[in-house]
């Protein structure tokens, strides 16, 4: 299936709508639990709401501290690795449906329009789920 898709074998409804549309909101929905999830937790050992209303705090924080993490964070840990992986396999879905798009489109018979309607939101989608794994 997976070969399949970063072929683009399948038709270009097929990968837009099934793998492109409902699978990046899956995904996004399991990044953003996962994310939210290691905020609070960061949050709570902050002691400091302001401190974690920004991304880029939590993402400094994380660059500082992973070793310390990773070796005695306890569920702060835990939550961090769940987050990391789900993330990881965001990326790696991104990009296989991506390429599957790409080359579904070159064999599409027909509308033009639909092929460009479906890069574009499909790019879009791609950055939103960037924007969820952050």
């Amino acid at each position: 299936m997976w070969r399949k898709l970063a072929a683009g074998e399948y038709s270009l409804k097929m990968i837009f709508w099934v793998f492109g549309v409902l699978g990046f909101f899956l995904f996004m929905i399991l990044t953003g639990i996962t994310h939210s999830s290691f905020a609070r937790m960061l949050c709570a050992r902050a002691h400091s709401v302001s401190y974690c209303m920004s991304n880029l705090n939590v993402l400094y924080y994380i660059g500082t501290h992973f070793i310390s993490l990773l070796l005695g964070g306890g569920a702060l840990a835990t939550r961090l690795m769940l987050h990391l992986i789900a993330s990881g396999c965001f990326g790696a879905y991104m990009i296989v449906v991506v390429r599957g798009l790409w080359k579904c489109t070159k064999e599409y018979k027909g509308s033009k329009f639909w092929v460009w309607s479906a890069k574009i939101l499909l790019l879009a989608l791609c950055v939103l789920g960037l924007r969820a794994i952050l």
